[in-house]
This record gives C-alpha cells, sequence and structure tokens, in this order.
C-alpha cells in the first residue's frame, strides 16, 4: 500500500500539484506511523504469547514437582509408622514401660496406620533391632521455583495471589524442612549411639538367644526409646498440625491447575 501511495506522489508531483501532493505525502506519513503501531502491536503480542507460554511451563513444571513431593512424602511418612510400630515392637519385648513411652506409644495408636504390620511382626528380634536404625530422608523437588528465582522469572505468573501463593508456599516448606532437618540430626545421633551398642550382629537372633547373650539391655532400650520419640516428632513435624505438608501442597495444586484450567 505504500508503494501505491508513491505513485501517487509522484504522479502528483510529475502534474505540478503541490497542495494535494502535500496531502497524500502526510496521508503517507500517517500510513507509515500506523504501519509502525501496527508491527510494535504484533510484537508485543508475539512477547505476551512467549511469556505466557513460558508462565505455563513453569507452572506446569511446578504442579509436577508439588506431585512427586507428596509422593515423597508419603514414602517417609509410611517409614515413619513402619519405625515407630517397630519401635513398639521391640520396646515391649524387651519390656520397657516407663510412662513417656507409654503415653506417646498410646497417642500413636490413635492414628491411622498404613503399614503391613504383620511383615513387621514376622521378623526375628534381631533383625527388627536392626531396622530400627535404616530411614530415609525427606527432600522436596525445588528445582523449577529456584529456577524462577534464579532467572528473575517469578513475575511471569500474572495472577498475583497465585504468585503470592507460590512463594509463601515455599517459604513455608523452607522453614518447615530447618525443623525437620534438626530433628534428623537428632535421631541420627541416636541411631550412631545404638549402632556403637553392635547391634548389627544381633541381626538373626530370637529374643531368647538376645536376652541370653546381652544381660544389660539398659542402654539400647534408652536409644531405641531416644529414636522412638524423635520418630514420632520427626512424623508431627511432617504429617500433622492445622496445616499439614501434604494439605498445604495439595491446596497450591489446585490453585495453580485451576488457573491453568481457565
Amino acid at each position: 500500500m505504500i508503494k501505491f501511495f508513491r505513485k501517487i506522489r509522484k504522479k502528483l508531483a510529475d502534474d505540478n500539484k503541490p497542495v494535494k501532493y502535500f496531502r497524500y505525502a502526510i496521508g503517507e506519513i500517517l500510513l507509515v506511523v500506523i504501519g509502525i503501531l501496527i508491527a510494535l502491536s504484533i510484537n508485543n503480542w508475539n512477547i505476551q504469547q512467549i511469556e505466557q507460554n513460558e508462565e505455563r511451563n513453569y507452572l506446569t513444571r511446578l504442579v509436577q514437582d508439588l506431585k512427586w513431593d507428596i509422593n515423597e512424602l508419603k514414602a517417609v511418612v509410611k517409614e515413619n509408622q513402619s519405625r515407630l510400630y517397630q519401635c513398639s515392637v521391640t520396646l515391649d519385648m524387651l519390656d520397657a514401660h516407663n510412662i513417656p513411652y507409654e503415653r506417646m506409644k498410646l497417642q500413636e495408636r490413635t492414628r491411622e496406620l498404613e503399614i503391613d504390620t504383620s511383615s513387621i511382626l514376622k521378623r526375628t528380634f534381631g533383625f527388627g533391632l536392626t531396622a530400627i536404625r535404616y530411614y530415609s530422608k525427606f527432600n522436596i523437588s525445588d528445582a523449577t521455583y529456584r529456577e524462577l528465582l534464579a532467572n528473575g522469572k517469578i513475575d511471569l505468573i500474572q495472577d498475583k495471589q497465585l504468585k503470592i501463593s507460590v512463594v509463601d508456599y515455599y517459604s513455608n516448606m523452607e522453614n518447615r524442612l530447618q525443623l525437620v532437618r534438626k530433628i534428623e540430626m537428632m535421631r541420627d545421633n541416636y541411631v550412631q549411639t545404638l549402632a556403637i551398642q553392635g547391634i548389627s550382629m544381633y541381626n538373626i537372633m530370637s529374643y531368647k538367644e538376645f536376652d541370653n547373650l546381652v544381660p544389660n539391655k539398659a542402654n539400647i532400650i534408652a536409644e531405641i526409646e531416644n529414636i522412638f520419640y524423635i520418630t514420632g516428632a520427626n512424623q508431627g513435624a511432617l504429617k500433622f498440625g492445622k496445616r499439614s505438608m501434604e494439605k498445604r501442597t495439595k491446596e497450591l495444586i489446585l490453585k495453580i491447575e485451576n488457573y491453568l484450567s481457565n
């Protein structure tokens, strides 16, 4: 179209019609300006589309990370349940019945068990004693969130409330994990102290064999009780509370998925 106007301009100039030429010159300028504005508008639209695609990509990855966190959390919580039950079985066999242990055991019985207790009860005493030592640590998958922060992409999330929810979730999770790590360090110390008692050598022993071999069990009982209590504390930090980690994670997943579906 600009080429068309230039032909008209040339014809008018050749015909010596300056007034009309001036009008068409102004028109050509306006046309160029309009063309530039349209090009800028298209460019801005393209940028918006790119940013929206980036936003959706990041949010989709966040959902994947959060779902992984829930599976990881459930696995560690289940392992804690197994450990609590194993400690309880072992301490009962060791005839440990102090008041704090009994109170804690009663409290744990009021919580739903999601483990196969029959397989634990089939273990030899020595194997159960050894199994108490092994744990998994809870870790979250926060690579996508850290990438958002590191690349300055957090503002790609257009919904302000959703952005606040994402930042608040990971901030809260970081605080909760600091508590969990402190508990895990205490637990690891108790496990190490129990290992010093040489329990690995009792792996295949029945309780009767163990009882004959180890007449003084006070130190072993004390460390198993410590592991029982600290595992309960770890379970509380991971699973329970007014807004448990699992509940908060599911809430954020729902918010993101609702946003993506609109």
